[in-house]
């Protein structure tokens, strides 16, 4: 029989300890590690098959079954550009296009959007997204038709309408 933590911090890893508290041994630890392993290495494997499959069958022109050697190759071309992508972030060295591609390059693979960024590097990606501006656009628009005192004046004017004062 195992015996309960009293100290709170380790009771937190699930593969040392159950959800009492009480410790595992050894052998029944390792082997709910290594489980726990598998599981995840075959998520993001599953996750890597599936974004080489879809891939492969964007360039189609027709539904095609491909081998399993062509889905085992695109992944790894999928799997090497985000990662020089992910080493060149961690460097600093990626613009905003090179941002989007890391984004586009986490999106395709199942993983979040800024995954591998920095803060700076995230918010970067945030500002100049192009889905962003496109959002920042659409929210100004529904500002200036708010019945503001200054949005009244302004299409008085003509300027909230897109006339022109001085045509």
């Amino acid at each position: 029989m195992g015996k309960v933590s009293k100290n709170k911090s380790f009771n937190k890893d699930p593969n040392k300890f159950n959800k009492q508290g009480t410790k595992y041994s050894g052998k029944l630890a390792g082997a709910i590690q290594r489980a726990n392993q598998m599981h995840y290495n075959r998520s993001v494997a599953g996750r890597l098959e599936n974004a080489a499959r879809e891939s492969l069958q964007a360039g189609e022109a027709k539904q095609i079954n491909p081998t399993a050697a062509s889905v085992q190759a695109r992944g790894l071309l999928l799997e090497g550009n985000r990662s020089s992508l992910l080493q060149n972030a961690k460097q600093n060295k990626l613009d905003s296009s090179g941002l989007n591609e890391l984004a586009q390059a986490n999106k395709q693979l199942g993983f979040n959007e800024t995954e591998g960024m920095g803060p700076i590097e995230s918010v970067k990606y945030q500002v100049t997204n192009p889905e962003f501006k496109k959002d920042l656009k659409k929210t100004s628009e529904r500002l200036r038709k708010i019945p503001t005192i200054s949005n009244i004046l302004l299409n008085a004017l003509g300027v909230g309408s897109g006339n022109k004062l001085l045509d």
